[in-house]
């Protein structure tokens, strides 16, 4: 019994620890520019029902994915109709017509210090991918990529630096 309560102690106290060094010393987070996106519905309509050719692929900082992160993402590949999000040799197509919104989003958190930036496609069936900074380091290129597809309202893609 007394053993058992000193175990007890020493795993809370260990994950105190590891806490309490998250807090005072947290990973950094990288600076990236915000983009808000807003998609030509009449070049859309042009849409063939294919993906069309690739034009980038990024890669995550991981490999695998724990099934319980619904937001982690370990590639993601532009096309000329849309994007193809991967996860654990599962994959997400949205094509752009499907998009209502593209926004950026400022994620903060304890233990990484200052806010890290994710950017939300809200689709118009009712689903919400997230594409985190922290986990795709190239998320400023692809944002950059998209919009200089022809498929962007011009002037509709708002650009500020704001981290």
């Amino acid at each position: 019994m007394m053993m058992e309560r000193w175990i007890w102690i020493g795993i809370l106290a260990a994950i105190g620890g590891i806490l309490l060094r998250m807090m005072f010393r947290p990973p950094e987070a990288s600076h990236h520019d915000l983009f808000s996106v807003e998609f030509d519905e009449e070049r859309l309509a042009s849409y063939s029902g294919e993906m069309g050719k690739s034009l980038l692929s990024i890669e995550g900082k991981r490999k695998y994915i724990l099934p319980t992160e619904f937001d982690s993402w370990t590639k993601v590949t532009l096309f000329e109709y849309g994007l193809i999000f991967y996860r654990n040799r599962k994959e997400e197509k949205v094509f752009f017509h499907e998009v209502e919104e593209l926004s950026p989003v400022l994620m903060n958190s304890l233990f990484v210090k200052w806010s890290y930036l994710a950017y939300r496609f809200r689709c118009k069936d009712g689903r919400s991918i997230m594409l985190k900074s922290n986990e795709m380091p190239d998320l400023d290129l692809l944002l950059e990529r998209l919009i200089t597809l022809s498929l962007v309202k011009p002037g509709k893609a708002e650009f500020s630096n704001r981290l």
